[in-house]
């Protein structure tokens, strides 16, 4: 948890309140992962990353 990974945490079907409970107070002094600044533009995923952004065109 101490990583800087944690986006989200809660349980699924059946999952009680004391579980919850037991989570929040786990992650409780957790701090939500940054997000990182960086520029906008279309990123894909696959076997390997690939954004497409201004420097992608060949003609301009």
């Amino acid at each position: 948890m101490g990583a800087g990974f944690l986006n989200i945490i809660g349980g699924c079907c059946g999952t009680t309140p004391d579980y919850i409970r037991a989570i929040k107070a786990a992650v409780e002094k957790v701090s939500p992962r940054q997000l990182p600044d960086i520029p906008i533009a279309c990123r894909l995923a696959g076997l390997e990353p690939c954004t497409i952004d201004e420097s992608s065109c060949e003609y301009r």
